[in-house]
């Protein structure tokens, strides 16, 4: 397998797998917001609660448009990831 190939493979597994990780937070959201009625959001641990399922999405959304950046730039335009791009990422996975 050449090495351009590899490295096509390595960020369209770590695009999935951010993807997924993104659903996952949104449906986590969803839920909270289902079985949680809105008048119990204003209380200190509903407040929170709320904040942190926020906070995921945001999270995991920022991360995937930043992989789907990477993986659009290594496809699209032919651009291979630099090493400290690289490197931040076997150090996430671990």
């Amino acid at each position: 397998m050449s090495d351009r190939k590899a490295v096509e493979d390595l960020w369209h597994q770590r695009l999935r797998g951010v993807k997924l990780r993104l659903e996952a937070a949104q449906q986590d959201l969803h839920e909270f917001l289902r079985e949680n009625p809105f008048r119990e959001l204003s209380s200190p641990d509903g407040h929170y609660a709320y904040r942190q399922a926020i906070r995921a999405e945001r999270l995991a959304l920022q991360e995937y448009a930043r992989v789907r950046r990477i993986y659009d730039d290594l496809m699209v335009r032919g651009i291979i990831p630099d090493e400290d791009v690289l490197g931040k990422e076997a150090g996430a996975d671990e």
